[in-house]
């Protein structure tokens, strides 16, 4: 695909298809593909580093499981809101088993009974926790206790709700700072699924914190971070790193675009539009500060970035808020694949700007989905980026 700054990648096309801008315009698709292979995922003869990461980051995704599972039981009412998000954790496991790495889901994968050890397997719920059993015989000597009338566990408070999702956002925001440990850290076959679910449980602690009623800000307001950030120091070199970069860049020019465009749109609507209008512009900043840094990380490399395009056909066009909003996610979600595929071919500080570059386009594609009304149970995908 002829880019402005020559052949550019062509793996994945990033917006594609309806042409917003006027008819004198150049319309033209941006590339968000790599050029090179993806990474191979690392195999049962990866080095003990990635197995450790590995076989730490199972047992993470075990014991959200386990979390979401006492969560569910206690507190059925939350069970609708929180199903769906124990189900990413679910994949996230089998897709850590997947790998083949000796001793990854060695033991039981959902930190339930009927998850047979060591295969990976990870089913629903067969039983109950402590709150939520009644009329049952307990040891000897003690009486039994009779189920609540009303079908709702003793206990199943709105105050012990909120303390359940605020205690799992706070979960959620730990294990995402620790698999962004583990994906500065990683080799490059590991490091692409480690960065996605750091970016998912961000997702997620966001999603569950706003359920809990927790403040803006208060457990998922950014992209996880730690003092673990230098991990790796140094920048890759070579071909592949540079042409990482470059795609990361080339769809950073398209966002730019295409959040524009989203903002132009909504910029006459009035009020009504503020909440859209106000996601436009902080997506539209943020790229632009990615675009600046992407620039400045290719010159480090001592190659010259590509140059934004003229203009870019949009996925979707801005028509009204709908449209707007739409178009947000789209742009976010087709960002995250580029970040997502440049993390295994960088290293050090490079490696660095894409775990968390993926990460801030995960939360601000869920944001924009939530801004048009889907369900908070299916604003985020398990695997932002992949």
């Amino acid at each position: 695909m002829s880019t402005a700054s020559g052949t550019g990648p062509s793996r994945r096309a990033f917006l594609a298809a309806v042409p917003v801008v006027s008819a004198g315009a150049a319309v033209l698709a941006a590339a968000a593909g790599c050029t090179g292979s993806a990474p191979t995922a690392p195999g049962p003869t990866a080095s003990p580093a990635d197995v450790a990461a590995a076989t730490d980051a199972h047992a993470r995704e075990t014991a959200l499981l386990a979390a979401y599972d006492t969560a569910i039981d206690e507190h059925p009412a939350l069970a609708g809101a929180l199903r769906a998000i124990r189900a990413h954790h679910a994949d996230h496991a089998r897709a850590l088993v997947a790998l083949g790495l000796p001793g990854v889901g060695a033991v039981a994968g959902s930190g339930r009974p009927n998850s047979a050890a060591g295969s990976g397997s990870i089913g629903p719920s067969t039983t109950t926790g402590p709150a939520s059993v009644g009329g049952s015989t307990g040891p000897p000597g003690t009486a039994m206790v009779p189920p609540p009338a009303d079908g709702i566990p003793a206990g199943d408070t709105v105050a012990a709700r909120a303390a359940a999702l605020s205690a799992l956002a706070g979960l959620e925001h730990t294990t995402a700072t620790a698999h962004r440990t583990g994906a500065l850290a990683a080799g490059s076959g590991l490091a692409p699924l480690l960065g996605s679910l750091c970016a998912a449980e961000s997702g997620h602690a966001e999603l569950v914190a706003a359920a809990g009623g927790a403040a803006d800000g208060a457990l998922a307001g950014g992209p996880a971070t730690d003092d673990a950030s230098t991990a790796g120091e140094g920048q890759a070199g070579g071909a592949a790193a540079v042409a990482a970069l470059a795609t990361m860049l080339s769809a950073a020019h398209a966002a730019v675009f295409a959040t524009a465009a989203a903002g132009g749109a909504l910029a006459p609507l009035g009020a009504p539009a503020q909440p859209a209008r106000s996601l436009a512009r902080a997506a539209h900043d943020d790229h632009r500060a990615l675009r600046d840094v992407l620039v400045a990380a290719l010159r480090a490399h001592g190659t010259t970035p590509p140059a934004a395009l003229p203009a870019y056909r949009l996925p979707v066009e801005p028509a009204g808020v709908e449209g707007s909003v739409d178009l947000l996610s789209r742009v976010e979600d087709q960002s995250a694949v580029s970040a997502g595929a440049a993390v295994g071919a960088l290293t050090g500080a490079d490696r660095e700007l894409a775990v968390d570059a993926l990460v801030a386009m995960a939360l601000r594609g869920q944001r924009a989905r939530l801004a048009a009304g889907v369900a908070p149970e299916a604003a985020g995908p398990a695997f932002p980026g992949r």
